[in-house]
């Protein structure tokens, strides 16, 4: 289980990734505001899954 501080620095990562200027505080609140739908893709499946933004891909790519 992921810790609301390393939660909120994902968030923080990939708002900076689009290039929006989010804050501690106003994370969460930013996220939301421009992450409508998050899905998970595996194989040719794709599925909404409203934290798939706590997916590490690394981990998941050396597992299979």
């Amino acid at each position: 289980m992921r810790s609301d501080n390393d939660k909120i620095k994902t968030k923080l990562d990939i708002l900076s990734s689009m290039g929006i200027d989010a804050n501690r505080t106003n994370a969460s609140e930013m996220f939301n505001q421009y992450i409508k739908k998050q899905f998970v893709i595996e194989g040719v499946e794709a599925s909404e899954n409203k934290e798939a933004y706590l997916i590490d891909i690394k981990k998941r790519a050396s597992c299979c």
